[in-house]
C-alpha cells in the first residue's frame, strides 16, 4: 500500500505467471545462494527494483530474481519483522 492505495496485486494472474516464469528460469534456485556455491531452494521472487520505486517494472522478467525465504528476509528485513510480530500476535 502506498498512502492507503493498493499500487501492486500479488495475487493476481499475471503476477502468478511472471514469478512463475522467474522461478523456472532460475531452475527454482536461490540466485543469492548460488553466489556463495549453496544449492538453496528458491520459494520467493524479488523485485530487484521495488514497484513502489517503478511500477513499470513489476512484470518485467529482468527486473526478477528467485530467492531462498532466508536471502528474501535479508533484502527487507521489515518485512520479516512485520511477519514475526503477526505470528507473535496469533499466539
Amino acid at each position: 500500500m502506498l498512502g492507503g492505495i493498493k499500487i501492486f496485486d500479488y495475487k493476481s494472474a499475471k503476477w502468478k505467471k511472471v514469478r512463475l516464469k522467474a522461478l523456472k528460469r532460475d531452475k527454482y534456485i536461490c540466485q543469492e545462494c548460488k553466489k556463495y556455491f549453496k544449492n538453496e531452494e528458491a520459494t520467493v521472487v524479488h523485485h530487484i527494483i521495488e514497484v513502489s520505486e517503478d511500477l513499470s517494472k513489476a512484470y518485467d522478467i529482468n527486473n526478477l530474481e528467485s530467492l531462498c525465504t532466508k536471502c528474501h528476509n535479508k533484502r527487507h528485513p521489515e518485512k520479516a519483522k512485520k511477519i514475526k510480530k503477526e505470528m507473535i500476535k496469533k499466539y
